[in-house]
Order: structure tokens, then C-alpha cells, then sequence
């Protein structure tokens, strides 16, 4: 039964990659398709701006952290 233990944590951290970078592709679409329409039907040049660098620092902080716990397993 031993033997099989790092089998399952190998496969349950590859399994976790791929999550990870297929949310990492969908963030990626999503953000771009958000900031074309952002940019597109903003009325407040202003607004729009500190609403877009909210997003994106405070997204690119959790990827961040799902990174780095992504790297302990």
C-alpha cells in the first residue's frame, strides 16, 4: 500500500497543474475580453483606469498565491 502513495500524490499534482493552467487560460481570455469592452464603453477614462489596475493587482495576487501553494504540493 506504500508503494502507491506517491503514485496518487504524483498524479494529484498533475491533476492540480492542469486546473491551474486551464484557469490560467480562462483568466486570461476573460481579462482581455473585460478590458476591450471596459476600454471600449467607459465613459470615465478616470474610473475605468483605477477600476481595471483594482482587477488586475488584486487577480494577479490570488494567481500569485495559487502559484506558490501550486509549488509545495
Amino acid at each position: 500500500m506504500n508503494a502507491l502513495a506517491p503514485q496518487l500524490v504524483g498524479d494529484v499534482s498533475t491533476i492540480a497543474e492542469l486546473i491551474f493552467y486551464l484557469f490560467l487560460f480562462v483568466y486570461v481570455i476573460f481579462s482581455t475580453v473585460l478590458v476591450y469592452h471596459w476600454k471600449s464603453y467607459a465613459t470615465n477614462a478616470h474610473s475605468s483606469a483605477l477600476t481595471l489596475i483594482t482587477y488586475f493587482v488584486s487577480t494577479l495576487l490570488l494567481l500569485a498565491v495559487a502559484a506558490l501553494a501550486l509549488l509545495q504540493m
